[in-house]
């Protein structure tokens, strides 16, 4: 990953495995896309997977990046020739290629196709998806044109080609011109843009009808092709099919197509057919969703609709696809049917609009599916659930457990609206749906996705805790290249500059993996942790927890001046000290007494971090010991001087008696060079007295205690090596979320070396 962004570029892997070269920018479609979705948007390139076999050979006229090739070499296909005419993206392409170790199946092919051979001048831009030889753009580049005919004859005289996907903006008609001969000879399945610009390209499937082809739509929810009709066809549909008879016929014969009399044919027999409950029961109880709510739905089977359980079994045959094509087409046929006599009907209830909604999106209905959608997000919000059988709208949400079932059953359609009311948040999104979704404590990591991008394409670092399933390399495809996109805003050459960075944690305790305030320092690979933790178990658990990363280690020590010690131990692990609980302060406030009851005290030696083996520098200093702060800091001696961020707690009051308070710890480091930077979440209680009494508190109480965020004084910085600038640097942007020192330990650096990391760091 660190060599991909260096060198200007990043890999995107897909949910499939392929991976895709990209240019380093939020701002290109591509990159956003598929970093989104980890797939690309048109729901054609699930079906364009299927037909792919092990004797499959494509063209992708129009590659761009290659994910439609790349996507097919990977699904089985021998052999696949990208035509991309365009540098930057064929070059992406070309990268791509040998990632994925494509180059015995993919040929990139550095040309453009149309109806004469010549050389011409393609606008291209950030998009490169848009570049076109008759539309605006900002650059320009001269690239070679050659006909589709030419071109086999020359490098595949007499090779059968299977599949060709057309998307060249606006230039379709001219490609066909120039493949005139291979498209009238040959048979195959063609994927072509139904718009541009948004326009109806009328011209395109008139001449594809002229040459012998049928022009079909993929109905998603079944994976089939289906005759086109353009009367009343979907504002989101973008792409079409030709097809030959005899390529329909084998497409058929493999469950891929249906034609509208056998389509027809499947919709009247559903109509025939009698219901059966008890089957579809059993076969929903498989999904923990349908769990849920199985007993409740037996006992009231009698009372529902025996069209409301036709209209659900012909839902889920839709996706089985041991069923013909055209049964599973007219299966949602059929559930469409159904489900509108069913809306009208008085004894309906919520569950027909839910049946509705997935068959209105499994056909391929996409504008009015997103429509009844946001419908029963206000119907839910006003306390409206369905009640009879119905379908999660998405697939994924029926294999999690929906409890609790409002936030399931609203994370659901939350996430399908979001998903399927755009191609992509790129171009538009809904910031009070988003905002909804993120709310609901069962949102998927889809959702989080999109929150990530809109904030890093605003130059904001989102709040996301550095422990999400995001940055997790078992559970997300991308996880390296979301730190860096989250946490990489220091120039790599600084983090070079830097080195490792040391972090001792003295009280390290686990909140679970990752919670640290350090945290994103060591999702980036850059710093080492030596922490201390007494606590016999904690200090196993934590042991356990990264007991795969070298990059840390745990030490069962007490740290303090050093010696003999009493360790006062209390009903819960965190709160015990080697001072002793003030029992009659903490019995003051409210909800304190609770948490740090004494339980025994015990002898304990002491241990001081100047004394440690092994401790030869102090970057991060990181305390979280209850009261014995100031004893920790007297014993590193001379360690303290190397520290260039200190994070301490700190109390204002004794919780424990005879404890130094924030003044005094405030002025030892001041004394030995540090200045106070910022507080992190000041902690107050109410007095328990006035508490007790159900009156609400004021809107200030007791400040207690805190984490304090020390650094060297301003005037020490100029006198700091330049790595040590390079540590602070990142310490002050991962850690303490100081972007202005940042960018000022930058500056310093820039006016030693001569570079700009400043200016590069303030670009991100």
């Amino acid at each position: 990953m660190e060599a991909n962004v260096a060198s200007g570029h990043w890999v995107v892997e897909l949910e499939t495995g392929v991976k895709l070269c990209v240019r380093p920018t939020l701002e290109q479609m591509t990159t956003y896309v598929l970093l989104e979705q980890e797939d690309w948007f048109e729901d054609e390139i699930a079906f364009v997977r299927r037909p792919a076999t092990p004797d499959t050979v494509a063209l992708d006229v129009g590659a761009n990046h290659g994910v439609y090739a790349l996507s097919l070499a990977a699904a089985g296909a021998h052999r696949v020739w990208a035509f991309e005419p365009t540098r930057g993206a064929g070059e992406m392409l070309a990268r791509a290629i040998a990632e994925n170790g494509f180059q015995d199946r993919v040929r990139w092919v550095p040309v453009g196709l149309s109806d004469t051979e010549r050389e011409a001048v393609i606008a291209t831009g950030l998009n490169t998806e848009l570049s076109s030889l008759t539309g605006q753009g900002e650059t320009s580049e001269r690239v070679h044109l050659l006909t589709l005919d030419g071109f086999l004859a020359r490098e595949a005289p007499g090779v059968p080609i299977d599949f060709v996907k057309l998307d060249v903006e606006g230039e379709e008609r001219a490609v066909l011109a120039g493949g005139h001969d291979f498209f009238t000879s040959q048979s195959p399945l063609v994927m072509f843009e139904l718009k541009h610009g948004g326009q109806v390209n009328e011209g395109l499937i008139d001449d594809f009808r002229r040459l012998g082809y049928g022009i079909y739509r993929l109905v998603p929810g079944a994976q089939a092709l289906i005759p086109f009709d353009e009367v009343g066809a979907d504002g989101f549909l973008l792409n079409l099919f030709a097809v030959k008879p005899d390529t329909a016929r084998r497409l058929a014969e493999r469950n891929l197509l249906a034609e509208g009399d056998a389509i027809q044919g499947a919709f009247e027999g559903w109509g025939r057919r009698t219901p059966q409950p008890a089957t579809v029961l059993d076969r929903l109880s498989q999904k923990p969703w349908a769990r849920r709510w199985g007993a409740d739905w037996r006992a009231r089977a009698a009372a529902v609709p025996a069209l409301h359980w036709l209209a659900l079994e012909a839902c889920l045959a839709a996706s089985d696809e041991k069923l013909p094509a055209a049964e599973r087409v007219g299966a949602l046929a059929f559930a469409l049917e159904a489900t509108a006599q069913l809306s009208g009907a008085p004894a309906s209830d919520g569950a027909v609009w839910w049946l509705r909604l997935f068959a209105l999106a499994g056909f391929g209905l996409r504008s009015a599916a997103v429509e009844l959608g946001r419908q029963l997000l206000s119907v839910l919000a006003a306390g409206a659930a369905p009640g009879w059988p119905f379908l999660p709208p998405l697939a994924e949400y029926g294999e999690r457990d929906p409890e609790p079932a409002a936030a399931w059953l609203a994370a659901g359609l939350q996430e399908f609206v979001l998903r399927r009311q755009g191609f992509s948040s790129y171009f538009a999104l809904d910031q009070d749906l988003l905002d909804a979704a993120l709310a609901n404590p069962l949102h998927s990591p889809y959702v989080d996705r999109v929150a990530l991008l809109f904030a890093l394409r605003r130059k904001a670092r989102p709040s996301i805790p550095p422990a999400h399933v995001v940055f997790d390399p078992a559970l997300s495809r991308n996880a390296r290249l979301w730190r860096e996109l989250v946490f990489g805003r220091v120039p790599h050459a600084v983090r070079a500059l830097a080195g490792g960075v040391e972090i001792i944690d003295v009280g390290a305790s686990s909140h679970g993996k990752l919670p640290e305030p350090y945290a994103p320092l060591m999702l980036l690979s850059l710093a080492r942790v030596t922490g201390f933790e007494p606590d016999h178990d904690a200090c196993l658990q934590l042991g356990e927890l990264y007991k795969d990363q070298e990059a840390f280690r745990f030490l069962p020590h007490f740290v303090g001046r050093g010696g003999p010690a009493t360790f006062h131990e209390t009903n819960w692990f965190m709160t015990g000290s080697l001072y002793a609980p003030n029992v009659d302060l903490l019995q003051r406030f409210q909800g304190l007494a609770e948490v740090v009851r004494p339980v025994a005290s015990h002898p304990v030696q002491t241990v001081a971090l100047k004394d440690v083996p092994g401790m030869t520098g102090m970057d991060m200093l990181k305390i979280d010991v209850q009261g014995a702060e100031l004893d920790v800091f007297v014993g590193a001696g001379a360690l303290l001087e190397d520290a260039l961020l200190i994070w301490t707690e700190v109390e204002f009051l004794p919780l424990y008696r005879d404890q130094p308070l924030f003044a005094e710890v405030e002025r030892y480091l001041r004394d030995k060079g540090f200045q106070l930077f910022a507080f992190d979440g000041i902690a107050s209680r109410p007095l328990r007295a006035f508490a007790d009494s159900g009156r609400p508190a004021g809107t200030r109480t007791q400040a207690l205690w805190a984490d304090a965020l020390f650094l060297p004084r301003l005037e020490r910085w100029d006198d700091l090596a330049t790595p040590r600038l390079a540590k602070l640097a990142l310490l002050l942007d991962l850690v303490a979320d100081a972007p202005d020192y940042c960018h000022y330990a930058l500056t310093l650096i820039d006016r030693r070396e001569g570079t700009d990391y400043a200016a590069a760091y303030v670009a991100k």
